[in-house]
């Protein structure tokens, strides 16, 4: 039914990463990172993040160039600070950069929405980062063609606190063992609405139904 809904996605899982993004190990940290591209020298690379909630924006500085990622992309991000340069901005060495499952809020009708399939998933985090809502993960793998998708149910777009569901399908294959997954969702349009005071999101645990809240501070 996803498929046939909305398309095929195709990503591949991120291997990198051992825990929650921010958490220091002592020498290097993982966030969740927009790359913004070159300096304004055209040389090295520019990651921008916000850690959580309305957070300010943190711009890293790297010396290296970064090839593979689309300026605008976002990815995991692991770096060391090399240079504090102020709280809100810092040099860093790259000691590597993995590509996320990376997608805009989807709408369906209510009556679709009620009936959407999902695999069980292993929540290990949710969070939101400004207009975004980030998602830490371990899903059953059966190779690279699966879905994830953050899906609003149309009938509640209006109300403070619309209702969204985290959706995950295998769409090949038979799932042989669990994979690490990092995921972020673009919720601006539904976010900025007025009449938007935060959002509901179901998603299907291992462990049964799991609701999480972010509401507007």
């Amino acid at each position: 039914m996803l498929k046939k809904i909305f398309g095929i996605l195709f990503v591949i899982l991120s291997m990198a990463g051992c825990d929650e993004p921010e958490y220091d190990y002592g020498d290097f940290l993982e966030v969740i990172a927009v790359y913004e591209g070159a300096g304004v020298d055209g040389s090295g690379s520019v990651f921008a993040y916000q850690a959580r909630n309305d957070s300010p924006v943190v711009t890293l500085h790297s010396s290296s160039m970064i090839s593979g990622v689309r300026k605008g992309e976002r990815v995991l991000l692991r770096y060391t600070v090399v240079d504090d340069l102020s709280g809100e901005e810092k040099k860093i060495r790259v000691d590597g950069v993995s590509r996320i499952v990376c997608d805009v809020l989807r709408q369906v009708d209510g009556s679709v929405y009620d009936v959407l399939d999902s695999t069980p998933i292993d929540m290990t985090s949710i969070w939101r980062s400004g207009n975004y809502i980030n998602v830490y993960c371990w899903v059953p793998y059966a190779g690279p063609k699966f879905q994830m998708l953050l899906v609003a149910d149309l009938s509640t777009l209006d109300e403070a606190v619309p209702a969204l569901r985290l959706v995950y399908g295998i769409l090949e294959g038979e799932p042989s063992f669990e994979r690490k997954c990092y995921a972020s969702f673009d919720i601006t349009n539904l976010w900025q609405r007025e009449t938007c005071r935060g959002v509901r999101i179901y998603a299907d645990d291992v462990d049964g139904e799991k609701v999480y809240e972010f509401n507007k501070i």
